[in-house]
């Protein structure tokens, strides 16, 4: 998990491992907080639980993927009980 209150050790290594292509770290749960100042080439899927603040948040929280030019995609899984 990669939220704000995450040591920053932790984050480091996060940040190490998922910048590696031949890393065992696929998948990384995040707030908004992975979102601020990372810049990662290999995220090719985005999910978001929930929208962000703005639609301007989500445009920049999407374009984390497809970096490296590969194909990526964003879904946003939205209902009532969002609000």
């Amino acid at each position: 998990m990669f939220c704000s209150c995450t040591q920053p050790e932790v984050k480091t290594e996060i940040i190490h491992s998922i910048r590696i292509s031949d890393s065992n770290l696929h998948v990384v749960i995040a707030t908004i907080a992975f979102c601020m100042g990372i810049d990662c080439s290999i995220v090719h899927r985005i999910i978001h639980l929930g929208p962000p603040e703005s639609i301007g948040d989500y445009v920049q929280q999407i374009g984390r993927g497809e970096r490296d030019g590969s194909d990526a995609s964003a879904t946003l899984i939205y209902g009532k009980h969002f609000n």
